[in-house]
């Protein structure tokens, strides 16, 4: 015979949490930092349209470690299995994943700290005040949208104190690794790729080591215009 009761549970629904933030109405900074906590997504499709645009080796290396970012995240929330604090703010039936360690604090503090090793360290400067400038407002920049990120997991009650210190650490942490990683292992054979194959399929390259990329690209497309309006010309 038919079971309401059993449709009913069969019929029932789930959130994606990818994109699933609830704040409570008419709270403007819980709106403000209901779309921070979007941060990792707008990251993430960031980082692919660079890819696809720009096809520079440290972007696809820099992506590559967000995956694996994740990957570990996801395996130390089934392993510890700590749910998400009580909260009245989302329906328990429409959130239903581990929170301990918390993958935004986790993503985004790997983001901050990858990229600022990144640019003070890999990226070649013209040794003028203004690029250090440039440098270090960049960095304060990651830095404070994964702050803010990260403390708007607490706010909305999605993570307890805790669960976001943790992702902080061990993101901060998988970075320092991964970078290094990266330096030492990786990095040195990017001229010896560049001559693979696929890599000239794909357009593969490094602009790391040129100092002020967007003005170098700017020059060389002008300069080959130029050259390219004169033998019209002719």
């Amino acid at each position: 015979s038919f079971n309401m009761a059993d449709f009913n549970e069969v019929q029932k629904k789930v959130a994606l949490s990818l994109t699933h933030v609830e704040y409570t109405k008419g709270d403007v900074i819980g709106f403000i930092l209901a779309w921070s906590s979007l941060f990792p997504i707008f990251l993430v499709v960031a980082f692919l349209t660079l890819t696809v645009i720009r096809r520079d080796l440290y972007t696809v290396i820099f992506l590559l470690g967000i995956l694996l970012n994740e990957s570990i995240n996801l395996l130390l929330k089934h392993i510890i299995r700590q749910p998400r604090p009580e909260s009245d703010l989302y329906s328990s039936d429409l959130f239903v994943e581990y929170g301990m360690p918390s993958s935004h604090a986790q993503f985004m503090t790997f983001f901050a700290t990858f990229f600022t090793l990144f640019i003070f360290i890999r990226v070649v400067s013209s040794q003028e005040m203004k690029d250090y400038l440039f440098k270090g407002v960049c960095a304060a920049g990651a830095v404070s949208g994964s702050l803010l990120c990260c403390f708007s997991r607490i706010y909305l009650g999605y993570h307890t104190v805790s669960q976001i210190l943790y992702g902080m650490v061990i993101g901060c942490v998988f970075a320092c690794i991964w970078f290094t990683i990266v330096e030492i292992f990786i990095a040195p054979h990017f001229p010896r790729i560049y001559f693979w194959k696929i890599s000239e399929l794909l357009f593969l390259k490094d602009v790391s080591l040129i100092p002020n990329y967007l003005w170098y690209e700017f020059t060389a497309a002008r300069h080959e215009t130029i050259n390219r309006l004169k033998r019209k010309s002719m």
